[in-house]
């Protein structure tokens, strides 16, 4: 089942891509990247346009940079892997934020 979020996390990185991440008190090892993209806002309200016009004035979130990941992790060696969709925020200033927005968790392993 998907969930979506807005939870802030920890990443690690490697060659730019997320290594692992720690969320809700687990490390999660990524597995491997499945997806990867990025979002903009609108050009108008971009620094460099903003700076260009001679407006000092910030941009809202909207008109930051998103981009997103969506890996396969495991909390730990033995666990079944979910699907994790990361995102780092460009607009929320450096050194930028990072959350998961969405997962697909695998269910929960039955006793018996």
């Amino acid at each position: 089942m998907q969930t979506s979020h807005a939870d802030p996390v920890d990443v690690q990185r490697r060659e730019g891509n997320p290594e692992a991440f720690c969320w809700r008190g687990r490390v999660f090892r990524v597995q491997g990247v499945l997806a990867h993209w990025v979002e903009t806002g609108p050009w108008g309200r971009s620094a460099s346009v903003r700076a260009l016009l001679g407006d000092d004035a910030r941009a809202d979130g909207a008109a930051g940079e998103r981009e997103f990941w969506q890996v396969q992790a495991a909390a730990g060696r033995h666990a079944a892997p979910g699907v994790y969709e990361l995102c780092f925020d460009w607009s929320g200033g450096l050194p930028g934020e990072w959350s998961v927005t969405t997962s697909t968790e695998p269910p929960p392993a039955r006793s018996g």
